[in-house]
């Protein structure tokens, strides 16, 4: 699912797991992770480039039900090398918002991640997630111990652990 390879992809490479990111940056963490993590050493010319150009790291942050990737290929094809200096992401958006209450430690049932309007670095609780982005209606959350599950109803998001 997006929300685990979101986290797999940046914050948790390897076979530790880092502790959890700071709510107010989680998405500014995960870009630094991403971008100092997926580099290749290239041989022709001895310089040190990323795997991937911003503009694929932003895509980890889009819901495929929402915005559908228009690369024939899939996002995920290395960078030749030629694309523009690293941009801030402060103008990139993210459909996902952290939960505020998840922190090292919490029991593997808490939501982590969960579905909501676009934004950077959300962080809240149930109040934030979207029921609107999927047909049928509902949303993912991804929980503390990297179990993603599908919310169709209020009744099911009140049943899930948020501390």
């Amino acid at each position: 699912m997006k929300l685990s390879g979101l986290l797999f992809g940046g914050l948790w490479h390897g076979p530790e797991r880092p502790p959890c990111p700071d709510p107010n940056q989680w998405c500014d963490e995960i870009v630094r992770a991403m971008r100092r993590i997926h580099t290749t050493d290239y041989t022709l010319d001895g310089k040190t480039r990323r795997q991937y150009p911003d503009r694929v790291i932003a895509r980890r942050f889009a819901c495929p039900a929402v915005h559908a990737s228009t690369d024939a290929n899939g996002v995920y094809s290395p960078s030749d090398g030629n694309d523009p200096p690293s941009e801030p992401p402060d103008s990139w958006v993210s459909d996902y918002a952290m939960n505020s209450n998840c922190r090292e430690g919490s029991p593997k049932d808490v939501v982590f991640l969960f579905e909501s309007q676009p934004g950077w670095n959300q962080h809240g609780g149930p109040e934030l997630f979207t029921f609107d982005k999927h047909d049928p209606k509902g949303g993912c959350v991804l929980l503390n111990d990297d179990e993603v599950k599908f919310i169709r109803t209020a009744e099911e998001l009140k049943q899930l652990r948020w501390k």
